[in-house]
């Protein structure tokens, strides 16, 4: 590591890969709030800077691999929203609500 990057390092007090991924979440989230965004997008519960995931609107695995990059797929939820859904059978019991529907 060159001696710059050791010094931001220190001075961040973590990694910055890790420091580089704490802001752009963060800043994420920022746009959400400001932009009315910051309501999970399966339950339309509150959501907070600590417990939101990107979501997929639909689902991207075994179908079109370029669904996952789209930016029009993707909203945000509660981690657990997310998680419940991907472990459920049967069908999803929360659908995701598009923001842009």
């Amino acid at each position: 590591m060159i001696p710059s990057q050791q010094k931001k390092v220190q001075q961040l007090g973590m990694s910055l890969g890790k420091a580089r991924n704490r802001l752009v979440r963060s800043f994420i989230f920022h746009l959400a709030q400001k932009l009315g965004l910051d309501k999970c997008a399966r339950c339309g519960g509150q959501l907070t800077e600590d417990d939101y995931s990107l979501d997929h609107a639909k689902d991207w695995f075994g179908t079109d691999p370029a669904l996952y990059f789209d930016p029009a797929n993707v909203n945000l939820s509660h981690r657990k929203c997310n998680t419940d859904s991907r472990r459920s059978k049967g069908g999803n019991p929360n659908p995701v609500q598009s923001w842009r529907s």
